[in-house]
């Protein structure tokens, strides 16, 4: 059954009974880590490194907002250049 599953991802993924609990929960089955090499206003440039080892580079737009603001300092909040996946 898993087999027939992973034929077709994306219908897997986008199932509307699917929960964003159990979409985080395959992400992790099939990715090891993301890592953010450069990130803009507008764009962030990825690479993913999935579970066997295949390394993919990507640039993904960023949501307007979505940089958020240090009360504190009123500049952008620096984050971590590693997202682990846990």
């Amino acid at each position: 059954m898993l087999i027939q599953l992973t034929r077709n991802v994306r219908h897997l993924w986008q199932a509307p009974q699917r929960t964003n609990e159990e979409r985080k929960r395959l992400l992790q089955a099939v990715v090891s880590e993301v890592i953010l090499q450069r990130a803009d206003r507008e764009t962030a440039d990825l690479e993913i490194v999935w579970k066997g080892g295949l390394r993919q580079v990507l640039t993904v737009r960023r949501l307007v907002g979505s940089m958020r603001m240090s009360p504190r300092r009123r500049a952008p909040e620096r984050r971590h250049s590693r997202l682990l996946m846990s």
